[in-house]
């Protein structure tokens, strides 16, 4: 059997762009993750207010805003498992879009980035095991309607939310 230089530098490459392929696939998922945190710490919070009602204190989020486009935005939504409202002023059977929560889930914090497209949603989701408890990043495209992003964070990585 002949020393084949050439077939151990093919196979040697082949394996390099494979690992590198693998790395750039399941590395983008934490860069992205990266990111988004990042411009949820740089977007402004909604507005707020503490109220009081049956269960106790409840924090509420309630607050309007422009789109690019003109169209106007009403975003409601409280730290109980209600989905979060979305509201649209051109909609005519004012539907508009909500961001579903499921009945473990509370909201935390609520953000818009200063160009007033993207809303971010800081999400916690309990649990009767503590390790199995997440907080969830939500970045819903107010000029598509959808939720663009969804992942669990890190709540270290996050500013401590705000307990009426």
């Amino acid at each position: 059997m002949t020393f084949k230089p050439m077939t151990y530098l093919v196979s040697f490459t082949m394996f390099v762009l494979l690992f590198m392929a693998l790395g750039g696939y399941f590395g983008y998922g934490k860069i992205a993750d990266h990111f988004l945190v990042q411009a949820y710490l740089e977007a402004h919070s909604i507005q707020s207010r503490v109220q009081a009602d049956a269960k106790g204190n409840v924090l509420r989020w309630e607050d309007t805003v422009a789109l690019p486009q003109g169209t106007l935005v009403r975003i409601s939504a409280s730290n109980r498992p209600q989905p979060i409202a979305i509201r649209y002023a051109d909609d005519l059977n004012a539907t508009g879009a909500d961001l579903p929560l499921a009945a473990n889930e509370r909201t935390e914090d609520l953000r818009i980035d200063q160009a007033g497209r993207y809303l971010y949603a800081r999400v916690f989701a309990t649990s009767d095991i503590k390790l199995k408890e997440a907080t969830w990043l939500c970045k819903f495209d107010l000029q598509k309607r959808r939720v663009a992003r969804r992942t669990a964070v890190n709540p270290i990585l996050l500013p401590a939310p705000f307990r009426p």
